[in-house]
């Protein structure tokens, strides 16, 4: 038995300590030996040289020598071939491998191992060394970064509207800016410290909200998670911090996993990372008001379902106005919001991802000098009174002419009286009607009497300020500012009135209802615009396609927070829901 044998059977028997020793003290005598058998050759490719030159200078002279002086110069070459021959023998026996020392081959041999028989011709038997111990490198970890260089996390949450920046840390709860914006960093990690290549991707984890759709991922390419295919990646010194490499979505409650694998095919994976938005609140209740929503609890755990988190500042107060009305009114609230936060840098840190909540008194919309007319009335002594009743086509489309309110006891010095004039039929000169002679009879009916015009046939015409519309709750375009009025139609508004149009309105700020337009997800089967109400809204539990959604039975059957009038829900829809999820506020508001 040869001492290769007799090794490789003991070697079946050796501990995994003594293999990895004998490993290593096999590797140096299979060097040495290389070397030894590099010298040789060396040594017998010079004498083989010379030989040679030897042989040709003989083969030249002997063809002018002749008898016994050519016979002796013959004699020496061939001896001399012999010893050549001999020599090579004697160095192949020596190089007998080692089995578990890479491979020393014969003659020309390779790294592959056995007699002749190596995997590459030629070549650095201790560069083939160095090739296996690279080979060695393994990946052991891909993990999302919280907060360090290599300070890691399992699984977590990603506020993916937030910018990467340590400001938006303060009142957030958030621990680090690792867990702020749509590209967080991660760590891959090799067992040596050596550089070595590797590939990664980017995978979705089953079981989070709703898939975007082709239609969205083309409008917004933030609806497109990015690689999903594998990437290359490289590492020096065994890890490698990849920052914005990965992209996640804009929308909530999205599932990703990293996962990465090395030249040999092993894959590890990322903790499970989960999309979040999260942004701010105040509320400025105006000065005297009494009846100012308690709680917005229910407004917190509404959003939260669609994974944004509310986060409430401070309450800051503004000057009281009588009524929200027109674009004046408007612009005098917005001063006063503005005003407040400039007395409260930490609430005013918060813009662009700020909504301000505004409590106000009334929300009414006044439709100035509308005439009622009455025709071939008989007016004088003994003809008694005349009831108008009030009676205005909407501001809204589709324009219905509708009952109407008077306009009175909404602000101070605003009546609803303008004019009342009688016109004969005859020709003669218009007679104004004294306010004494008129007396509303409720907020839609005014009595006239007519016993002090002179007597006669004609027109009267009385021009009156009505109530087009009171809302419960506003959310101002362009700037993130809500109202919500604490009295409509001359009552108290309620909690229960309050918090759901504080979640409408809300709702209003991050772009519900979508309408599938701009870097907006698809708009819902019952999203509608107009009909009745301003603006975006949701019709579910009404029938579709009606010019006008705004009358009592639809509000009875409507069943989403977000229809166009309050209508007493405070939760989305299921067909509102995708929006929720999916909607982009990375912008801010």
């Amino acid at each position: 038995m040869s001492w290769g044998a007799a090794f490789a059977n003991a070697w079946d028997s050796a501990t995994e300590t003594a293999r990895e020793v004998a490993k290593a003290a096999a590797r140096g005598v299979r060097n040495a030996v290389n070397r030894a058998r590099d010298i040789a050759e060396a040594v017998v490719d010079t004498a083989l040289s010379a030989a040679q030159r030897a042989a040709a200078l003989a083969a030249t002279v002997g063809r002018r020598l002749v008898g016994i002086g050519g016979k002796i110069v013959n004699l020496a070459i061939g001896a001399f071939s012999s010893l050549l021959a001999f020599g090579r023998n004697v160095i192949g026996r020596v190089i007998e491998a080692c089995p578990f020392a890479g491979g020393g081959g014969g003659a020309g041999g390779g790294s592959g191992g056995g007699s002749g028989g190596g995997a590459s011709g030629g070549g650095d038997d201790e560069d083939d060394t160095d090739d296996d111990e690279d080979d060695d490198i393994n990946i052991v970890s891909v993990d999302w970064l919280n907060g360090g260089v290599e300070i890691v996390i399992g699984d977590c949450e990603q506020f993916v509207n937030l910018p990467q920046d340590a400001k938006w840390l303060a009142d957030s709860g958030i621990p680090n800016i690792d867990r702020l914006g749509i590209q967080p960093r991660f760590l891959v990690k090799f067992d040596k410290p050596k550089s070595a290549g590797f590939q990664w991707r980017l995978i979705k984890v089953a079981g989070g909200s709703p898939d975007y759709t082709g239609a969205e991922e083309g409008r917004n390419s933030d609806f497109k998670a990015t690689p999903t295919d594998w990437t290359s990646g490289s590492v020096s010194e065994g890890k490698m911090i990849m920052k914005d490499k990965a992209k996640l979505v804009a929308g909530g409650g999205y599932k990703f996993k990293i996962e990465a694998k090395d030249v040999k095919g092993k894959v590890v994976k990322s903790g499970v990372i989960t999309t979040k938005r999260l942004f701010w609140y105040v509320e400025l209740p105006m000065t005297g008001l009494t009846t100012v929503l308690s709680s917005t609890a229910t407004m917190d755990a509404e959003f939260a379902k669609y994974h944004m988190v509310l986060k409430q500042m401070p309450d800051l107060g503004i000057p009281h106005q009588e009524n929200i009305g027109n674009n004046a009114d408007k612009a005098t609230l917005e001063g006063n919001i503005a005003s407040a936060l400039n007395g409260s840098a930490a609430t005013k840190a918060k813009a662009p991802y700020l909504v301000k909540i505004a409590y106000t008194d009334h929300l009414a919309v006044k439709n100035p000098n509308v005439r009622q007319r009455k025709q071939n009335v008989d007016v004088g002594p003994g003809k008694g009174t005349v009831t108008m009743d009030i009676v205005a086509a909407s501001l809204l489309p589709p324009n219905n002419v509708e009952r109407k309110n008077l306009w009175h006891s909404i602000v101070t010095g605003e009546s609803w009286f303008v004019d009342a004039v009688y016109t004969p039929d005859d020709g003669s000169g218009a007679v104004s009607i004294d306010t004494g002679d008129i007396t509303p009879t409720s907020n839609y009916a005014v009595d006239i009497d007519l016993e002090n015009l002179p007597a006669g046939r004609g027109t009267v015409d009385l021009f009156v300020n009505v109530v087009d519309r009171m809302r419960a709750g506003l959310a101002l375009s362009g700037n993130a500012n809500i109202c919500i009025c604490t009295r409509a139609w001359w009552r108290t508004e309620s909690d229960a009135d309050q918090i759901g149009v504080a979640i409408h309105e809300m709702g209003h700020i991050v772009d519900q209802c979508t309408t599938g337009t701009g870097d907006e997800p698809d708009a819902s089967a019952t999203q509608y615009t107009g009909s009745g109400h301003a603006g975006s809204h949701c019709h579910k539990g009404c029938a579709s396609g009606q010019a006008d959604y705004g009358t009592s039975a639809n509000v009875s059957a409507s069943q989403c927070v977000m229809f166009g009038t309050s209508n007493g829900k405070t939760a989305f829809c299921g067909n509102c829901a995708p929006g929720m999820y999916k909607v982009d506020i990375g912008g801010g508001f």
